[in-house]
């Protein structure tokens, strides 16, 4: 329906154009039908793998420009460094001058959208100069003309991976990147790098959920996923019933018979990766001796509400199992030894509780204890920490997520005393492999520097594991010396 469209205003018109600007549809190609997915990679050599509908409009606008003809499109930020776009860049650079390119995925264009945006000025001719990138960070700075502006060849954009439209400053980096691939053996040289399998069913709309279990069966396959990838060291985390004529791209069966690495490129981040089956045995050595990053002992106050705020979590849900995680506690059907009424609940922060069945062990636990621990303590508050705030141990920065935070002051005393704790709800499999975070949360106590006002007492105190079969009684004995 797009395309047909634009061939028949095409048409219509009768000739080439000085000028196009447009905001074209963005649909996935996933979204399409046959069809038009044939007719798509069929017509233009710009649609590759998992492209978009966008990307054609981009190659017939392109088609009907008169030479010197401008083509003005805002599209989605993707295009600039998505794999799907890397032939389209090159073409760009190739054939037309890229005037000018304006980045604005640091604010949402358009209300109503769910993607970042760039506006991409492209002229048909030979005569290219150098390309105009502008950064805009606010719609008031683009209506006022605020931009950081820089120029850069478009050239350079050939020697980045996959022809990549970088609007960040890299010219310090681009010398340093050169003398790094000259003095450097490319992994792909010397092992198969490849993605990890993509789970879901092929055909069927049935989540990857629905093939990790906590719990191990025969021919089960080891399962981790890149958010339990850290610094030289991963996590196990779940077992994986690998079907590989079901799954959408199960890859092949070497991937879990070879010793490998894993990389996570994480943005905003630095690289992480480990060497499975040898990273848990050298993972100690290789921090303490080679670790470029220290943690810090001091804490400082600071306002609970610049740290925790409302949040909408997004849970995919495995029907097939009993996992707790990302069902609510007050649900109609839970199981009695879950179910809190947290609507009575004044010291749990938050009206829901989503979390694993530990998480909501815990809960229950602590309403069994609230009215002893009311008898000394007040200002009772119990914080899900959704990835609001972490921990960094103070040998390696290595990062932590206490999934809870107590607060309480103490009732007796002749001075405010505030206690802060870092709680950490811990399933069964995980209570070896996470026992350096257990380590660390248990000598805040001794190690951590308070840096308050005058007039005040604050107690920072890491609590050990809790686990409701093997852990309870040492978590509960913990809390009744505090």
């Amino acid at each position: 329906m797009y395309i047909l469209f634009i061939l028949f205003f095409y048409i219509v018109c009768g000739g080439f154009f000085d000028i196009v600007i447009g905001n074209p549809p963005y649909v996935n190609v996933e979204k399409l039908d046959d069809l038009t997915k044939k007719y798509l990679f069929e017509k233009y050599e710009n649609c590759k793998g998992r492209t978009d509908l966008y990307i054609a409009f981009i190659e017939q606008s392109l088609n009907l420009l008169k030479v010197n003809g401008l083509n003005n499109f805002i599209i989605p930020y993707a295009v600039t460094n998505q794999n799907y776009g890397s032939i389209l860049r090159k073409n760009l650079v190739d054939k037309y001058f890229i005037s000018e390119i304006v980045d604005t995925s640091e604010y949402m264009v358009f209300d109503t959208a769910i993607v970042k945006n760039v506006i991409l000025n492209i002229q048909n001719c030979k005569n290219r100069q150098a390309t105009k990138i502008k950064i805009v960070k606010s719609e008031n700075d683009f209506k006022e003309g605020k931009f950081n502006l820089k120029v850069i060849n478009q050239n350079v954009f050939l020697g980045l991976k996959n022809y990549r439209f970088e609007t960040k400053d890299i010219s310090k980096l681009l010398d340093l990147k050169s003398k790094i691939h000259e003095n450097s053996i490319r992994l792909e040289q010397i092992c198969l790098i490849a993605y990890g399998a993509r789970l879901n069913h092929k055909t069927e709309k049935i989540g990857k959920e629905n093939y990790i279990y906590q719990d191990f069966k025969p021919k089960y396959k080891p399962f981790t996923e890149g958010k339990n990838i850290e610094r030289f060291i991963f996590t196990h985390n779940a077992w994986l019933d690998y079907q590989s004529d079901i799954h959408y791209n199960s890859m092949f069966p070497e991937l879990f018979e070879n010793e490998k690495i894993f990389f996570i490129n994480v943005v905003k981040d630095r690289l992480r990766f480990t060497v499975i089956d040898i990273a848990n045995k050298i993972a100690n050595e290789i921090t303490t001796t080679f670790g470029d990053y220290r943690g810090t002992k001091s804490f400082y106050r600071e306002p609970v509400r610049k740290h925790f705020k409302n949040k909408k979590l997004s849970f995919s849900l495995n029907k097939g199992t009993e996992a707790e995680t990302g069902k609510p506690t007050m649900r109609h059907d839970i199981d009695p030894k879950f179910y809190v009424d947290l609507n009575k609940a004044d010291w749990y922060v938050f009206n829901e509780n989503y979390g694993s069945s530990e998480e909501k062990f815990l809960v229950k636990f602590f309403e069994s204890q609230i009215e002893e621990l009311k008898e000394k303590y007040q200002d009772i508050y119990l914080l899900r920490n959704e990835r609001f705030f972490k921990l960094y141990r103070y040998s390696d920065a290595k990062a932590t997520e206490p999934d809870f935070v107590l607060f309480m002051t103490e009732k007796k005393s002749g001075e405010e005393i505030i206690y802060q704790l870092f709680i950490e709800p811990k399933g069964t499999h995980l209570l070896s492999t996470d026992s350096w975070k257990e380590d660390f949360l248990m000598g805040i106590e001794d190690e951590a520097v308070i840096e308050l006002y005058q007039n005040q007492s604050y107690k920072l105190i890491g609590m050990p594991f809790y686990n409701k079969e093997n852990r309870e009684s040492v978590f509960e004995e913990k809390l009744k010396n505090i």
